[in-house]
């Protein structure tokens, strides 16, 4: 084991995407106990903690707390509960979803951030606090370097330029913070008010606010909401003849030439865990795989192990659809992670996406019970049809086709940007 049982770890958030991961992490490298403290929202579920140990015994360790962080009654709990660690993952992390409901990640992001710091500040046993934000708040490599609209579509199905000007312009943690939507912004200032405190602020004991702020890129790995460009993609391929419609498809942004970079939520853990273990207070650290691709290729890539892994004929795959642009859409995202190799000797290990995609496609198909209720359900329809439906019917509900049947052998390892 790679800690004592310096006191307990308190992880908020931890029953939605990215916590499982942190948990087993967690549970695997240290000896501690864990708290998780979350609200049990629409994509927080109390399952996803009881399948995150890997062993039997681990989940002795793990105490659940249903509660919300903007409730002041936080900084009991890290009294009682002897916390020293405190990890805050609990966030509305959805950008379609800001875009009519701001308040909501206002709260959320900004109120329970706040709410946090104050419970770390007159907590002086809290040796580490990280807050887990997101490299969105840096804005759009397309906007930053100057290649918007047209500019950047003709860039990126061009390709020959695309990999220099993304390396060139990739998003580092001095830069400034150019959120393009409430969800980023609110993240923003979530991290602003983290080095405020840290600047402003000693505890009542003088000791500085213990305080770290990561940035990771998109996420992938099991346990995300079906919402997810991912997930939507492949439960979607798996099951397209369920809600309203009486039949999905998969919605395509942008002729699928927004470029991600992919970051697996166990890589993502362990760079949390070192934030912990090692992130001087103040610090500021992306975490990011180097591994970016246009949505157009990763979303090949899901069609292609669908096909294999469920025998759905590629031809029968291929029935994407292509809404509307949404509004303030990044179309670039892409980190310097070289920070967290040098300084916490932190190094991602699933880099082979076209692998981690079978693999995630795999996980799906094998864990139906986990992601169909949420799939069939009134509350789940409601959105698609909100979100979707209406996008696609202006377009025409025709097949968007982005690549022929002749590049469907085409890997992430040939595509990457």
């Amino acid at each position: 084991m790679a800690d004592d049982r310096a006191g307990a770890i308190l992880v908020a958030g931890a029953a939605g995407f990215i916590g499982p991961m942190v948990l087993r992490v967690l549970l695997r490298e240290t000896d501690r106990r864990i708290v998780v403290l979350d609200k049990l929202t629409y994509a927080g579920r109390r399952d996803n903690v009881t399948r995150a140990p890997e062993r039997t015994e681990d989940a002795q360790r793990v105490t659940f707390v249903q509660g919300d962080i903007c409730d002041l009654a936080v900084q009991g709990l890290l009294e009682a509960y002897g916390v020293t660690w405190l990890v805050n993952l609990a966030a509305e992390s959805h950008v379609d979803r800001s875009l009519g409901a701001a308040p909501d990640f206002l709260r959320t992001e900004m109120q329970g951030t706040l709410n946090l710091l104050e419970a770390v500040r007159a907590t002086p046993a809290v040796t580490k606090f990280v807050a887990v934000g997101t490299d969105e708040v840096y804005g759009s490599i397309d906007r930053n370097a100057g290649y918007e609209g047209e500019r950047w579509y003709a860039l990126a199905r061009e390709q020959s330029d695309l990999r220099a000007v993304v390396r060139e312009h990739l998003f580092r943690e001095g830069a400034p913070l150019r959120p393009g939507s409430p969800y980023a912004a609110t993240k923003a200032g979530a991290d602003l008010l983290v080095h405020a405190f840290v600047n402003s602020y000693r505890r009542r004991d003088g000791s500085p606010m213990p305080c770290v702020v990561t940035r990771g890129t998109n996420n992938y790995g099991p346990f995300q909401h079906p919402e997810k460009l991912l997930p939507l993609a492949i439960c979607t391929l798996l099951r397209p003849d369920v809600g309203k419609a009486g039949r999905r498809r998969v919605p395509i942004y942008d002729d699928g030439l927004a470029v991600r970079e992919w970051l697996h939520t166990e890589d993502h853990a362990y760079g949390i865990l070192r934030a912990l273990q090692s992130a001087d207070a103040g610090a500021t650290v992306n975490f990011g795989s180097g591994v970016r691709c246009l949505n157009r290729d990763l979303l090949l890539a899901v069609f292609r192990e669908v096909s294999a892994r469920a025998g759905t004929p590629f031809a029968s795959l291929a029935e994407a659809s292509f809404p509307a642009a949404r509004a303030g859409h990044d179309l670039c995202y892409g980190a310097d992670c070289s920070a967290a190799r040098t300084d916490l000797g932190w190094e991602p290990r699933h880099t082979d996406l076209d692998r981690e995609i079978g693999c995630l496609v795999q996980w799906y198909i094998d864990n139906l019970d986990w992601w169909m209720p949420v799939w069939e359900s009134a509350d789940f329809d409601a959105y698609w049809e909100s979100k979707y439906a209406a996008r696609m019917a202006d377009a025409g509900n025709a097949p968007y086709l982005f690549y022929d049947e002749a590049a469907t052998d085409r890997s992430l390892a040939q595509a990457l940007v």
